[in-house]
């Protein structure tokens, strides 16, 4: 729950008496807070955002050497609101008149935030490589990569060539199928250059995933007479673990394929009368 729902902490390590189950580990005990016979309340928010961050030193070294793309600073969001109200529940009639009988207590807390993943660096296809010329394509320590043309018989070593490897590395148009073209250009484009000269990568991504979550707590309790007393809790919330485009289940993201527009989200309730 919120901390500003939350009246008392208790953390015990050892000993536990019956009621905390059978765990060996620690058991944290929270208790909500309840209304009193006063009306009180409380409000606080909170920002962050990239404005206020420093540019990541990776990103800085990549861009003074004159890379375009991925150079500003992470985009970071996070505004965290939240406010509590309580107080006695008065009913026509006089009912709960002297403030002992009947109390509510509402919390809410909203933050909408948006996390932003590593800077991801891929090798994607560039634009010979995307009409069948490999002539340009090299290793990350400058020789050429050789393709072999499944056609031909004879030897095609990738580092050595051979017989049958492709002539001048270019694939002929017409052995380039239509379909497996499209799906290729699916992937991104070229937008980076390694700055070691290394051929490392040739495009940089960054995941931005969506994370807001609310989280509500409503509690009632009723003074029925003297030594009984009765209260309910509701609690429930939503939240997204991550939302957005690569935002895959674990928590890297598929940075080489920004296509793929992904959502895990999780609703909770729980309910208790005592």
């Amino acid at each position: 729950p919120a901390l500003d729902s939350i009246a008392e902490i208790k953390v015990q390590t050892s000993n536990f008496q019956a009621e905390y189950g059978r765990s060996s580990g620690a058991t944290i005990v929270a208790v909500t807070k309840s209304g009193s016979r006063n009306f009180r309340g409380s409000a606080a928010f909170f920002r962050r955002d990239e404005k206020f961050n420093a540019n990541s030193w990776e990103r800085n070294l990549q861009c003074a050497t004159g890379q375009t793309q991925s150079c500003d600073k992470p985009p970071y969001d996070f505004n965290n609101t939240t406010y509590t109200l309580g107080g006695p529940v008065l009913l026509p009639g006089g009912f709960n008149a002297r403030r002992d009988k009947l109390f509510f207590f509402w919390s809410q807390d909203l933050l909408p935030k948006t996390d932003p993943n590593v800077l991801e660096r891929n090798t994607m296809p560039t634009d010979r490589e995307r009409v069948g010329d490999f002539s340009q394509t090299f290793d990350t320590q400058g020789r050429l990569i050789f393709i072999r043309d499944p056609l031909a018989s004879g030897a095609c070593d990738v580092r050595n060539g051979g017989p049958a490897c492709f002539p001048g590395n270019v694939v002929p148009a017409n052995r380039i199928n239509s379909i497996g073209q499209q799906i290729l250009n699916l992937l991104p484009v070229p937008n980076a250059v390694d700055p070691t000269g290394g051929r490392q990568y040739n495009h940089t991504f960054q995941n931005v995933f969506e994370k807001p979550r609310t989280e509500q707590v409503l509690r009632v309790d009723y003074n029925i007479k003297q030594g009984t007393l009765f209260y309910s809790r509701l609690q429930f919330g939503h939240e997204v673990v991550q939302r957005g485009l690569s935002a895959s289940l674990g928590s890297s993201g598929n940075g080489g394929w920004p296509q793929f527009h992904t959502s895990r989200e999780n609703n909770t309730v729980g309910l208790v009368n005592t």
